[in-house]
């Protein structure tokens, strides 16, 4: 029953000797951090096995007075020389997980290496100096005098490991930051444990139990690879430019975008597409110079190329070979099944973090050139190519930090009724200067915070913003019968827009019909049944809607019946043309006679001139809106202008 104190010893072989077969049959991306895991169940499990099989020679020596003693001390060796080196490898690994030791230098590899290499020599010198441990001439086991040394240097590993986990603690998700502080809290606990009650030998364990913890949590990866091609998947993407961005690296992503391929690969049957998208994948994991492969989104992959310290220039002379070959591969076919497809896709290349800093742009970055079909082969966009993408990114951030803030201007356009030759409405427009950039254009902003999911918020400032104009200024005091509000078709989206727009309106105290809100012909003409269902929702409410900049895009008088519209805002591209050409001017005629005859009225927008002026007024037109009267003005210059306003003679 002696081998009952070595239980926990046994158990810890037991639980790291099944994570190494989980791991085994599991299938995993080869990395360095893996390979240490593994390293670390090796040491562990060995470390287990020789403390038993020496409290079976120990035993058997002190009982009988007969055994194995060269085993046994032999056994004690290798379990000083095993489990000396465990904080080290321990520390290296948590390098690993949260990125600063990838891709370094030899150096730090040294550097980080000099202190268990001291351990190791210690113990390797003990049998001639009874540094570490001897045995008495009893033969009974004794620490050595500089056994403290080891201790010291694991707790100075465990130290670093726990400083670079807090230093880089956004390198890392939260559950991989305490599963790894978790081992250490438990190994520390059972350290001093079994340094009290030296019977009770449960260092072991503890170290097995967190290595399991860290194999679920941290080494599972099943939800970071994508089934079909067996790379890293979009999630996965996520976490490794974090972690490799959190920890200060530099290097660079390529993504190998397909979507230009589109036409070719949706003809495909599922299973040939897969085994395509499979050979692809098998391709790229191959190439040496991709440190990592993904792929994050549908039809296109990423692969991240580590740049070595101090290195750079040959780092960079990799990625272009890497390139190289990568075009070289694409001008080839592709087999798959009975077919032979060519695929011409957009390979984009993107410094990080000198381009691009966030994982959020990176993302957008490998989604670029799909406007650059590359029909004669792959087409390969990098530097100039991509700095549209930096800007779209600043602005991105600009129009956040407005919307922190509510650092936006509304100005406002005024609209001329010609029947009462006065000042009714105006347009509200949004306005957007940030500190960095300076002015930014709507045409550039407005489109950015649409795709970003930002025009929500940002539609929700501007309409508070009008309604809070209106309950200070009282503009209907003024002669200002309602204001005229853009609404984005991505706002119409959202579920709560009938109930936020109400409960600005009551808070400010601004009564629903002062209220206009305008939509372009996109959203009048689209078959979505959800967004047509808000409009109609909303005109319950008692919203009513203008459609904007009619007769681009989408233009169609029966677009007219589908929405209950007050006005109908031609585009000024109209106007401007039929100047100079007499089709436009009769398209520009009829439209105005025939909404008109709806009993609607039309908005003439960019009117400039007395000219441009008299002829709209003369074809029925009862609505101007144009520099002719005015430019978008701030509030208290709009207050002013409406106030002095003395007719369209006095213009």
């Amino acid at each position: 029953m002696y081998l009952s104190k070595y239980f926990f010893d046994i158990a810890a072989s037991c639980i790291c000797l099944t994570c190494m077969l989980f791991l085994l049959i599991q299938r995993r991306i080869p990395r360095a951090r893996n390979r240490i895991y593994v390293i670390i169940l090796i040491n562990i499990t060995l470390s287990g096995v020789v403390t038993t099989l020496g409290g079976v020679f120990e035993n058997s020596f002190h009982e009988t007075g007969y055994g194995n003693y060269p085993a046994l001390y032999l056994c004690l060796f290798l379990y000083f020389i095993f489990h000396g080196a465990l904080a080290f490898l321990f520390c290296c690994y948590v390098f690993m997980v949260n990125g600063i030791a990838e891709r370094r230098n030899r150096m730090f590899y040294i550097i980080l290496s000099i202190p268990v290499a001291i351990t190791e020599l210690l113990v390797l010198s003990s049998p001639f100096t009874s540094a570490i441990f001897y045995f008495d001439q009893n033969s009974f086991f004794r620490r050595g005098p500089l056994e403290w040394v080891i201790y010291l240097i694991s707790l100075g590993y465990m130290v670093a490991s726990v400083y670079s986990l807090l230093r880089y603690h956004k390198a890392v998700t939260a559950g991989v930051r305490h599963t790894v502080l978790l081992f250490f809290v438990v190994t520390l606990i059972a350290v001093l444990a079994q340094f009290l009650v030296p019977g009770l030998k449960v260092e072991l364990f503890s170290e097995a139990l967190s290595m399991l913890a860290v194999l679920l949590i941290v080494e599972n990866e099943d939800q970071r690879v994508d089934p079909v091609t067996g790379v890293y998947n979009r999630e996965a993407f996520a976490l490794e430019n974090n972690r490799l961005l959190g920890t200060g690296h530099v290097y660079t992503v390529l993504g190998i975008n397909l979507n230009t391929s589109d036409s070719y690969l949706s003809v495909l049957a599922p299973a040939d597409y897969e085994a395509l998208i499979r050979e692809a994948a098998e391709f790229l994991s191959a190439q040496k110079e991709a440190d990592l492969v993904f792929y994050p989104l549908k039809n296109i992959f990423a692969v991240i190329c580590m740049e070595l310290e101090g290195h750079a220039k040959e780092s960079e002379e990799a990625v272009l070979r890497f390139e190289k070959k990568l075009t070289e591969r694409f001008r080839q076919d592709w087999s798959t099944g009975k077919l032979r497809i060519h695929l011409h896709p957009s390979i984009i290349e993107g410094k990080i973090p000198d381009e691009f800093a966030t994982p959020q742009g990176i993302l957008k970055m490998i989604r670029a050139g799909e406007e650059k079909t590359g029909f004669g082969g792959p087409v390969v966009l990098k530097g100039k190519d991509l700095s549209y993408l930096s800007r779209r990114e600043q602005v991105e951030e600009a129009i956040k930090k407005a919307i922190a803030t509510e650092n936006f201007e509304v100005v406002y356009q005024p609209i001329w009724d010609a029947a009462q030759d006065k000042i009714v409405t105006a347009e509200a427009l949004v306005r957007l200067r940030d500190p960095a950039l300076g002015y930014i254009s709507p045409d550039e902003f407005i489109p950015v915070a649409e795709k970003s999911g930002l025009i929500v918020e940002l539609g929700r400032i501007v309409f508070e913003k009008v309604c809070r104009f209106q309950h200070e200024k009282q503009l209907d005091k003024l002669g200002l019968e309602y204001v005229e509000v853009n609404l984005s078709t991505y706002q119409l989206a959202s579920e709560r827009l009938e109930e936020q727009f109400l409960e600005i309106l009551d808070r400010y105290e601004v009564p629903i019909s002062f209220i206009n809100l305008e939509i372009t012909e996109s959203a009048s003409a689209s078959d979505n049944i959800a967004l047509l269902r808000t409009i109609r929702k909303m005109q319950e409410a008692g919203f009513r809607f203008s459609l904007d900049d009619f007769g681009t895009g989408y233009s169609n008088l029966s677009n007219l019946l589908k929405i209950e519209y007050k006005n109908i805002k031609i585009d000024k591209s109209i106007l401007w043309s039929a100047e100079n050409r007499d089709s436009a001017r009769i398209i520009l005629e009829d439209n105005i006679r025939t909404i008109r005859k709806l009993g609607l009225n039309v908005v003439q927008e960019g009117v400039e001139t007395r000219a441009q002026l008299d002829e709209i007024v003369d074809l029925g037109g009862n609505l101007i809106q144009g520099f002719f009267f005015s430019k978008p003005l701030s509030e208290a210059d709009f207050i002013q202008y409406v106030k002095g306003f003395k007719g369209k003679e006095e213009v």
